[in-house]
């Protein structure tokens, strides 16, 4: 794997794959496509402290897209890709952040 410039990058035992963190907009990259916003990162850290992105949170991040949301009563959840999408278009937020690093 090609390490760019303005990354960091860490081997995950968790999710056994390679992360990126864009130093700049503070945007998580995954191995396998999925991508957390730095909201969704600070969400996660508030939750789980220092210990890695769970397996599972992560496998339904992959599997059903969405936004990682803090539910006051269920802890982390996934909302769906579509409701995400529908959310961001009724408040005229269209803004996608892309890189290109895998």
């Amino acid at each position: 794997m090609e390490f760019k410039q303005g990354w960091t990058y860490a081997y995950s035992e968790e999710l056994k794959q390679w992360l990126a963190l864009h130093n700049k907009s503070g945007w998580m990259y995954c191995e396998d496509g999925v991508k957390y916003s730095p909201r969704e990162l600070a969400i996660l850290h508030t939750t789980y402290g220092d210990k890695p992105i769970p397996w599972q949170v992560h496998t339904m991040k992959k599997v059903f897209g969405g936004e990682i949301r803090e539910d006051k009563g269920a802890g982390v959840t996934v909302q769906d890709a579509r409701q995400v999408q529908q959310s961001a278009q009724s408040q005229g937020n269209n803004n996608t952040n892309e890189f290109d690093i895998f």
